[in-house]
């Protein structure tokens, strides 16, 4: 490769990486949702292979495990994530090796966003053998609303998790032919390992996935089936190794290696109020493959909102181009055994991740019906949109560059990828609700919260929330939420708690108007002698505190 063209493709990288690093430069320690708060918090207190974990939860003799923020749950005293232990891991390696500060960590993931999507145009390359279609899908995935805003707020795994898998491919399929300064025999070698490891370090990320990605694993395997053994044995060690790194950290933190922050038993509530519930007994293999079914309309309709329709521009180059390989299907050069291999493994994950998330009704809006960049359709769908980058490359490249002259083809080329970049930012920083323009104005007004917050109350001072425990966890302790049975029935035992610690009873949320809160004095706190009595206005929420009558 020139020079010069190596050096544009630096300034290129570094630009990418301060474009998806502009979020989290402006948002300092706090962060939109509760699994990036999470993610920040544990990233500096898993331990690094195994041995002791000690991160008590507070008021745990007192109140069981009612004491603790959302995506956390409270097991034998000590707080633990709920979810997977992936992420939060890698970033507290970067953070021992590094020193970042938690508030720089979610800058780790755009500089591994940056990398993987330099490894996958090398992929596509590979695969379609046209350096101008590589280039195209690289850029259409770089500039993709879902894929940089997800990079932007790294702190949740999707983004990782793809660039693993971009690695493994990179490593297997594209490095291990490329043989740097070392004998052919151990580069291979070196490359299977690193290969291994990333995809290990996919599952270790999102271990939920391996349902698919173990039939991926078996297709390599099969295909790999005549390397020689060396290269084999050092890819299966890469791969252990994550895996082993995950059990050991589960039983160090969830008592059992194939236990996880889903599936964990947390601690019992001491006033837990009893529920009616159905008991299903058994379990079909089904449940494990589509555990919230499959629910055609629910498919069609979220697919269509959330992916297709969503990101239009994308969806209309990737039919293009897919229209262009079945009626150029017969000529092209790039048709091989490996490209078969290759479709039929991204039609196997494409439709099963379609029927996956499309079945279930996610509501991470407040508003249910709310069609917004930040819901976390569009992160589990990134596989599906990575994928689709070559056929959108393919299109600009073969379908829409047409013309006499060369000076034509590339204004041409120039406009179309022009018309993606422009719609990657006004989507990505613009989007109505959660565009990252208006989130950094929310976490603007958080930091205002929180410091009136921390000023009104104490160390040892108790919190209910609805919302804000990203706000003030772990400078305060936090119950979620008030409008939950075992809140109402624990609330004499959590005034007691507190009393005997010379602290206090807060409930946090938005402001209740003078009927609601008369209604709630009647029904949930006069039978228990409780009062609540407003403290402080902030904006559209209220600082109540609770006490005795």
């Amino acid at each position: 490769m020139p020079q010069k063209n190596k050096i544009f493709i630096v300034l290129g990288a570094v630009a990418l990486f301060f474009a998806y690093a502009w979020f989290p430069l402006n948002t300092g320690d706090l962060w939109n949702a509760p699994d990036e708060s999470a993610a920040a918090f544990f990233a500096d207190r898993l331990p690094v292979v195994s041995g002791e974990y000690d991160v008590p939860a507070a008021y745990s003799s007192e109140l069981g495990g009612i004491v603790h923020p959302r995506s956390m749950n409270v097991v034998d005293g000590q707080l633990v994530p709920n979810m997977w232990l992936g992420l939060p891991w890698i970033l507290g390696i970067v953070r021992r090796v590094t020193g970042l500060e938690a508030s720089s960590l979610d800058l780790v993931i755009p500089l591994i966003a940056v990398l993987a999507i330099l490894a996958w145009q090398q992929v596509v390359l590979r695969f379609m053998r046209d350096p101008l279609v590589a280039w195209f899908a690289a850029i259409a995935l770089a500039v993709h609303p879902g894929w940089w805003y997800f990079t932007a707020r790294g702190l949740h795994p999707n983004v990782l998790f793809v660039s693993m898998l971009i690695f493994a491919a990179y490593f297997w399929y594209v490095a291990k032919k490329k043989p740097f300064r070392l004998k052919k025999d151990i580069w291979s070698e070196l490359m299977m390992l690193a290969g291994g490891l990333s995809f290990g370090m996919a599952i270790f990320v999102r271990t939920n996935a391996a349902i698919w990605l173990v039939p991926i694993l078996l297709v390599v395997a099969w295909k790999a089936r005549r390397l020689p053994f060396r290269e084999i044995a050092a890819g299966l060690v890469g791969l252990l190794i994550p895996i082993v790194i995950m059990l050991q950290l589960n039983v160090a933190i969830f008592g059992s290696a194939l236990t996880t922050g889903y599936s964990v038993a947390v601690d019992p509530a001491v006033a837990q109020v009893a529920a009616e519930s159905e008991i299903v007994t058994g379990s079909s293999i089904m449940q494990y493959i589509f555990p919230f079914g499959i629910h055609e309309m629910n498919v069609v309709r979220n697919f269509f909102d959330f992916h297709f329709a969503f990101f239009a521009l994308w969806t209309f180059f990737a039919l293009y181009g897919f229209a262009l390989i079945l009626f150029r299907w017969k000529k092209l050069s790039f048709k091989d055994r490996d490209i078969g291999a290759l479709v039929t493994v991204v039609v196997f994950v494409t439709a099963y991740l379609i029927l996956l998330y499309g079945s279930w009704n996610l509501n991470d809006n407040p508003d249910p019906t709310a069609v917004t960049i930040g819901t976390s359709y569009i992160r589990y769908w990134l596989p599906i949109t990575v994928v689709m980058t070559p056929l959108i490359g393919y299109a600009i490249a073969t379908g829409f560059a047409r013309g006499r002259t060369q000076a034509r083809k590339t204004v041409l080329m120039i406009i179309w990828i022009g018309a993606l970049v422009i719609s990657g930012i006004h989507v990505t920083y613009l989007g109505q609700d959660e565009g990252l323009q208006r989130v950094v104005g929310n976490i603007a007004e958080f930091e205002s919260e929180r410091s009136l917050l921390l000023d009104k109350t104490g160390a040892d001072d108790l919190l209910i929330v609805d919302r804000s425990d990203k706000i003030i966890f772990p400078q305060r302790s936090v119950v979620v939420s008030l409008r939950d049975e075992t809140t109402y029935a624990s609330l004499p035992i959590m005034i007691d708690a507190v009393e005997q610690k010379g602290a206090s009873l807060y409930y946090y949320g938005i402001t209740l108007p003078i009927q609601d809160l008369d209604f709630l004095h009647e029904t949930r706190l006069a039978p228990v002698q409780i009062q609540m009595q407003a403290v402080e206005q902030v904006g559209e929420k209220t600082l109540y505190i609770f006490s005795r009558e």
